[in-house]
């Protein structure tokens, strides 16, 4: 799992410094190293933003406005990004080699999930642990205005990935989905004509946000229901409503309930 020790480098690497503001200089051996820090750079500097603006705007009231626009003005700057790296993740799952997919399942769907988790809490644990309320602000505020300022964008953070992302936006999208199967905005039309009511069973957080009108979060053996989301986004819904503030929401919501004991 040498490619896993790799992005786990590189995860560190952003929760270090995380106000320094400069760039982060990576290398990368192999595609397959740079396919796989693209997913987790993007995953991880999300959750890192969203995290913190969720602590900070629920910890002072008065700030919840800032938190949540910064949150916003994040994910649409990188909506590109978001959308691109969705169906990187889409793609890399519906590989044919059984091994290779079950490794890259792991990777995806719970190596990364708790490396930028862990990362993200890092960092929210470093201002909750301060002893004096005003210093806790002053540690919002200055972390707020860094997003604002693209101190956690990711051409600041990894040149590399970025200029990797935006030679993959350059692909038609149909190449973008070419191996992803099942295809959610398919799924979505057919839906839209069919308009019948489906049970849809899926190991992917994002694509069950996407797809549907109500999630059902179970727990591990013996299964039950841990918890149940009803879904507000507009339909019908694009690749761009993964960057919409809520999807965040919901996608991080639900990677909490899986992953946090109950």
């Amino acid at each position: 799992m040498t490619s896993c020790r790799r992005i786990a480098v590189v995860i560190c690497a952003l929760g270090v410094a995380n106000l320094a503001g400069a760039a982060e200089i990576f290398t990368y051996d192999t595609p397959a190293e740079l396919f796989g820090a693209s997913l987790a750079v993007t995953q991880g500097l999300r959750e890192l933003v969203r995290r913190t603006a969720d602590y900070c705007g629920q910890t002072f009231p008065e700030m919840k406005a800032d938190s949540r626009e910064a949150v916003v003005e994040w994910s649409s700057r990188h909506a590109d990004f978001l959308v691109v790296t969705a169906s990187m993740r889409q793609s890399a799952l519906a590989v044919s080699d059984p091994e290779k997919a079950a490794q890259l399942k792991q990777l995806i769907e719970d190596y990364l999930p708790k490396q930028t988790g862990a990362m993200a809490d890092t960092l929210v644990r470093s201002i909750e642990d301060m002893p004096r309320p005003e210093v806790k602000q002053a540690m919002c505020r200055n972390t707020i205005g860094a997003v604002n300022a693209g101190k956690f964008d990711i051409e600041t953070r990894d040149p590399a990935v970025a200029k990797y992302l935006r030679g993959v936006l350059g692909k038609r999208p149909k190449e973008l989905a070419a191996s992803a199967d099942p295809d959610p905005i398919e799924l979505q039309r057919i839906w839209n004509e069919q308009r019948k009511t489906v049970l849809f069973i899926t190991h992917s957080i994002d694509e069950a946000v996407f797809l549907s009108d109500r999630v059902v979060v179970m727990t591990l053996r013996p299964g039950g229901v841990r918890e149940i989301l009803d879904i507000e986004l507009p339909r019908p819904r694009t690749q761009h409503v993964r960057a919409h503030p809520r999807f965040i929401e919901y996608v991080g919501r639900i990677r909490d309930l899986i992953f946090t004991k109950s």
